[in-house]
């Protein structure tokens, strides 16, 4: 979707620009991908949740910072919340129009895709890291003028979840291009 959205918003005629933690695979900090702009900070994935954390917001603030002053966006359309971290927390991102697109909750994918480790240390750290995320998810929503969710299901359990008011969420059923 969010490959969809941004080329095709370029092909219009519009600056796209994305910004994203920098995967061990990618070998530079920038890529031009069908006439956008991926940008892209480093983040220590490596050690803990904590180091992993301040990293994310120091960098992706000090990337966002840097491009918003060079570029001066109009929008930004948040798809991860970790990657929102530093625009929303930017004063330069404090009067930029935002809007959430939400596929799935950042938490809920930490516990699908992690298993709690035995003991108690562990399972009080692996319930911290959820509710980190949580709580981090709630801000960048709390940040939007709008959310835009694939269906009914996804806008209910904003409302059970986070209290979003569903005069901010908006249905935009997914597509395929024939």
């Amino acid at each position: 979707v969010l490959f969809e959205q941004s080329t095709r918003l370029a092909r219009r005629g519009h600056s796209v620009h994305i910004l994203t933690r920098r995967l061990t695979h990618h070998k530079k900090s920038h890529a031009f991908i069908h006439g956008v702009n991926e940008w892209r900070y480093n983040s220590d994935i490596q050690n803990n949740a904590v180091s992993f954390l301040i990293k994310t917001f120091q960098n992706s603030r000090k990337l966002f910072e840097s491009l918003h002053n060079e570029f001066k966006f109009d929008l930004i359309n948040i798809y991860q919340p970790f990657s929102a971290l530093g625009a929303i927390h930017s004063p330069l991102g404090k009067g930029l129009r935002k809007i959430y697109t939400c596929f799935s909750f950042s938490f809920e994918e930490f516990i699908s895709r992690n298993s709690q480790k035995g003991g108690l240390l562990n399972k009080c750290v692996y319930l911290l890291n959820a509710q980190t995320r949580r709580w981090i998810e709630k801000n960048a929503l709390k940040s939007c003028v709008e959310i835009v969710v694939l269906s009914q299901f996804t806008q209910d359990k904003l409302w059970e979840i986070y209290q979003v008011n569903r005069e901010h969420v908006s249905i935009v059923p997914g597509g395929i291009d024939l």
